[in-house]
């Protein structure tokens, strides 16, 4: 006797995926100011932008795909609300190597379920 297999589809949202994505401060500052991910913008953006405005940070409030520039002070007295990224320099010094291993970071967690038992 055969037995039927059933087969569970998982629906996630996309947004789901969204919040959950990891994202370094060096990718958020090129997503906040559309401009492509590369060391020179990285540098110019960071530096010659945010660093220039003076005393505000990149963060986001609700998910990282979203960033946003507040001023320190309001980071540092709601750190619930107001949420930091990490910056890819400080764990290893090339910034483009650390996008591969982030990307494929996000790729194995935002991969679907194949099945559910």
């Amino acid at each position: 006797m055969l037995q039927e297999k059933s087969y569970h589809l998982l629906k996630i949202p996309l947004s789901f995926h969204m919040k959950n994505m990891i994202i370094c401060r060096e990718q958020a500052i090129c997503i906040f100011y559309c401009k492509e991910f590369n060391e020179e913008n990285v540098a110019i953006c960071s530096k010659k932008k945010i660093e220039d405005i003076g005393d505000v940070d990149i963060c986001y409030i609700d998910g990282p795909t979203d960033p946003v520039l507040v001023l320190k002070l309001r980071i540092n007295t709601l750190p619930f609300k107001f949420h930091r990224y990490v910056s890819n320099q400080e764990k290893s010094g090339s910034i483009i190597s650390s996008q591969e291993e982030t990307e494929e970071h996000v790729q194995l967690k935002t991969r679907p379920c194949s099945s559910l038992h």
